[in-house]
């Protein structure tokens, strides 16, 4: 189904985008695009990747790379790399949530869920292993996809687990990579929630080694961090579970990292770590100076650096209900704050409406006018750019220092 074209011109300027880097044409293969990752190659071109799929959750994803200029306005055609193809060629097997790393040489790798047998009877789109592709050449070619073997732990029914990355790793000042994502408990070791934001989980990380070595796909080396490390905010109404995802992560100026977390309670919450992630202080309310919280749905949080001990953290200033509401967006800048206990300070009259959507919004198959920020964060014309997917449908840009 192609979309007409007034319907594209009327709704791509919705959130008033200072760059297009995709718009889909049609509802089928390419149609749903989320989790997008740009990053600044050493040539000085900008590259993205992400995860697109007919819609989310029919069970066809795969992951895509796309080259843009260095001011981020003109851009490649996406093109596959790994997960179900368009014609269900090959094992046709899930590629989800993609997301890269890159050597300071500019080797690039790009670590995905890769589904498995789904003997577990779930999603195949959050059910599967970690595996991780390699390109010199800026993605002309990739590596055979090799295994990131996580250790199965007391929340993981079998090999294949719900492992989802949400942002791109962490460069640390050692030079290693830290990575965080999110575990959801299996079904079949918890009795299902009455609803998915309800299931049980935690921020869990893992350091690589040896990024900037260039070694092989199958040669990368990463450290799962233990049990000590994961990130759990326990219920109040049943302390054996919790709700606790995506991690997003800034270093603050005396070394220490600050991570921003989404929750089911109705806020945004922060840990701290010391030691590059290998432990953490117990999840607390993101507040403002004067007490008040972060009020914030179950949906991206994230926090990102946009200048000297400057930071800005998206959320959306309400605590609706996440199935229905993940509108307007708000932007709220921070300064660090090194002797309090929320090391990032947060005055209440710097934070402002950033994107909104109206309800007349409307794209076909893509009803629910959502602002999920799946998204990331780079460097353009020496400012910092939200890349972002608007609707979960066009991949757009928009200075986030202003």
């Amino acid at each position: 189904m192609l979309i007409p074209v007034d319907i594209i011109q009327r709704e791509i300027t919705r959130t008033n985008p200072d760059c297009v880097l995709y718009c889909p044409r049609r509802i089928e293969y390419e149609s749903d695009n989320v989790h997008l990752h740009v990053i600044k190659h050493p040539c000085g071109k900008l590259f993205a990747v992400w995860t697109q799929s007919n819609y989310d959750g029919c069970g066809n994803n795969h992951a895509v790379f796309a080259i843009g200029s260095p001011d981020g306005k003109n851009w490649t055609e996406p093109k596959y790399i790994v997960g179900c193809t368009e014609d269900h060629s090959g094992d046709d097997t899930q590629a989800s949530w993609a997301v890269p790393v890159m050597s300071k040489s500019g080797k690039i790798y790009v670590i995905y869920l890769s589904e498995l047998d789904n003997a577990n009877h779930e999603e195949g789109s959050f059910c599967g292993i970690f595996k991780v592709i390699s390109t010199t050449d800026l993605g002309q070619t990739w590596s055979e996809p090799a295994v990131i073997e996580a250790p199965v732990t007391p929340r993981d029914y079998s090999r294949s687990q719900q492992n989802v990355i949400f942002q791109i790793p962490t460069r640390l000042p050692d030079g290693r990579f830290l990575v965080g994502f999110t575990k959801w408990t299996s079904y079949r070791l918890y009795k299902p929630a009455e609803r998915w934001s309800f299931r049980d989980s935690r921020v869990c990380f893992f350091h690589l080694e040896n990024v900037d070595d260039d070694p092989d796909a199958a040669n990368l080396r990463y450290t799962f961090l233990p049990e000590s490390a994961d990130i759990v905010l326990p219920s109040p109404s049943d302390p054996s579970i919790g709700v606790v995802q995506e991690p997003s992560i800034v270093i603050l100026p005396d070394g220490r990292l600050f991570c921003a977390l989404r929750t089911v309670m109705g806020y945004a919450a922060y840990a701290v770590s010391a030691d590059n992630g290998t432990t953490w202080s117990a999840p607390k309310p993101i507040r403002f100076t004067d007490g008040s919280l972060f009020e914030h749905p179950l949906s991206p949080a994230p926090i990102y650096e946009i200048g000297q001990e400057r930071y800005a953290l998206l959320y959306h200033g309400h605590a609706e209900d996440v199935c229905h509401c993940r509108n307007p967006l708000l932007r709220a800048v921070g300064h660090y704050a090194p002797d309090a206990e929320q090391p990032i300070a947060f005055e209440k009259a710097e934070s402002a409406l950033y994107m909104q959507l109206p309800d007349e919004a409307t794209i076909p198959s893509h009803e629910k006018n959502q602002l999920a920020m799946y998204g990331s964060v780079c460097e353009v014309n020496g400012r910092k750019m939200l890349w972002y997917p608007e609707r979960k449908f066009f991949l757009l840009g928009k200075y986030l220092d202003n």
